[in-house]
C-alpha cells in the first residue's frame, strides 16, 4: 500500500492512505492538520521512549502545511519586532550574553495567538493531557504535568547559537519535559543550528545530535543538558515546556527565600523550626516576626502541602 505522503506530499504523514485518492487535490487547512496530527501522535509511544532514552523524536509530526504555517506565524511576530533576545536567569536575575545564548523569543499567551499558532498550543496541551496519563512517565520526571508554557524562537542566522545548559536542573524542578517543533523547509547540514542532546547518566551514550529539519518533534526530559549549535541559516522552533505547577511554586519560594537569606532580610532559624516541627498548629510570633508578610504567607503555602504529602502517604501505607 501506498503510503499517503508518497502520494502527495502536501498531505500530513498521518493522514490515511486509503482516503489519499479522495484527499489528493484538497490539502487540509494548517488548523485541522495541526489538530488531527497532534491527536494521532502516539502518547504510549512518546513516554516509552522518554524512559527509555529520555528523549523522542518524532518526525512527519503535522505535515508539511502546518508546519509551514505555524513558520510563517512564528517570522510574522520577528518582522513586527515582537521577539527579543532571549535572557539567561540566573536564580531571580535575568541577563543578556549574545556570545551565550543569541536567539531572539516571544512567550506566547494561549489567548494571544490566532491561526496556525493558537491551533499549535491547544493540540500540544492536549497532548501534554495524554502523556500525563501515564503513570511510569509521571513517576520518573518527578510529578503530574499539569500546565504548559510556549516560547517561538528564531536563530537568524550568521553562527548564532545557545551553548550548553539545562532547561531545569535535575531535582524536583518545576518543567518535566521540554518539547520543541521544528519548522525549517529546506534544511541542510551546512545550515547548522542542530540540537546536541546529552542522554543521561552522564557519559552512558555519546550525545545525539538532531537536525532542526521542517515537521520534527523533539521531546526529551528538561534536565538533560543539551545546546544548540552555530546556525548559518535563519532557523525557527515553537518550544514547549509541560511542566507541575506544584514543584514550579515550591522552585520559585526556594528561590525567594535564597535570595532573602542573601539580602539579610530572613530569619532563618525561624523557617527552618517550622519546616521541621511536627504537624503543630501553634504560631511563635516572636520568632516570624523579622519575616515579611510574602515570605509568610509562602512558608505557609508549603507547609501545608507537606503536610498533605504526609497525609496521603500515611493513608497509602
Amino acid at each position: 500500500m501506498t503510503d499517503s505522503a508518497d502520494a502527495n506530499p502536501l498531505l500530513p504523514s498521518w493522514w490515511p492512505s486509503a482516503s489519499s485518492s479522495s484527499l489528493a487535490a484538497v490539502a487540509p487547512s494548517a488548523p485541522e492538520a495541526i489538530a488531527r496530527g497532534a491527536a494521532a501522535a502516539d502518547a504510549p509511544a512518546l513516554a516509552s521512549s522518554l524512559l527509555a532514552k529520555g528523549f523522542a523524536v518524532v518526525d512527519g509530526f503535522l505535515g508539511a502545511p502546518a508546519a509551514a504555517a505555524v513558520r510563517s506565524g512564528i517570522a510574522g511576530m520577528d518582522r513586527a519586532g515582537r521577539l527579543r533576545l532571549g535572557k539567561l536567569q540566573h536564580g531571580t536575575q535575568q541577563s543578556t550574553n549574545d556570545a551565550t545564548r543569541s536567539d531572539r523569543i516571544a512567550f506566547l499567551q494561549p489567548d494571544g495567538c490566532a491561526g496556525a499558532l493558537a491551533a499549535y498550543v491547544a493540540a500540544v496541551d492536549a497532548l501534554r493531557c495524554r502523556l500525563t496519563a501515564v503513570d511510569a512517565l509521571v513517576e520518573r520526571v518527578g510529578g503530574e504535568l499539569d500546565g504548559c508554557n510556549f516560547m517561538a524562537a528564531t536563530y537568524p542566522g550568521g553562527g548564532t547559537r545557545y551553548v550548553k545548559h539545562r532547561d531545569a536542573l535535575p531535582y524536583q524542578a518545576g518543567r518535566k519535559l521540554t518539547v520543541i517543533y521544528y519548522v525549517n523547509a529546506g534544511w541542510r547540514p551546512a545550515h547548522g543550528g542542530e540540537l546536541r542532546l546529552w542522554p543521561e547518566p552522564e557519559g552512558a551514550a555519546p550525545p545525539v545530535v538532531l537536525a532542526p529539519v521542517a515537521d520534527r518533534l523533539v521531546c526529551f526530559i528538561s534536565s538533560l543538558e543539551h545546546e544548540v549549535l552555530p546556525a548559518w541559516a535563519p532557523r525557527f522552533a515553537l518550544t514547549t515546556w509541560m511542566f507541575n505547577r506544584r514543584d514550579t511554586a515550591l522552585e520559585s519560594l526556594a528561590e525567594d527565600l535564597r535570595q532573602k537569606k542573601a539580602a539579610g532580610r530572613l530569619n532563618t532559624q525561624a523557617l527552618l523550626a517550622a519546616l521541621d516541627a511536627d504537624d503543630s498548629e501553634e504560631e511563635d510570633e516572636d520568632e516570624d516576626e523579622e519575616m515579611d508578610a510574602a515570605t509568610a504567607k509562602k512558608v505557609m503555602m508549603m507547609l501545608m502541602m507537606r503536610k498533605k504529602k504526609r497525609e496521603a502517604e500515611a493513608q497509602a501505607s
